[in-house]
């Protein structure tokens, strides 16, 4: 995916949300706000892990949002949790780049 066209989902995206939130947003501001997103959910996501490790594997002390849930569902444990037993890829980092752009449509729809 070109950067011209990842230019372009994110101007729509953030066209997309200023009709929504009736808020005028720039793509600039969309992105920074699905990247704090992404990292709050995975840090979140991180922890309820460790906790449950710290169980044996049953709950942990926090519950995880239904929003969370989604943001990590959509951008995949990979992104979350890195390569488990191998090495990371170009492929990879691709994949979760563009887990990014169309993450943001699913989260908005």
């Amino acid at each position: 995916m070109s950067a011209v066209v990842k230019d372009k989902c994110w101007a729509d995206l953030a066209s997309t949300v200023s009709a929504v939130s009736g808020i005028e947003r720039s793509s600039a501001e969309v992105k920074k706000k699905w990247s704090c997103l992404k990292s709050d959910a995975k840090s979140t996501a991180s922890l309820t892990r460790r906790q449950m490790q710290q169980t044996g594997g049953g709950p942990g002390s926090g519950e995880v949002s239904q929003k969370t849930e989604r943001i990590v569902g959509i951008i995949g444990d990979v992104c979350v949790e890195g390569v488990s037993g191998g090495m990371d890829t170009a492929l990879t980092a691709a994949c979760c780049q563009l887990q990014d752009t169309l993450g943001m449509i699913l989260l908005i729809s």
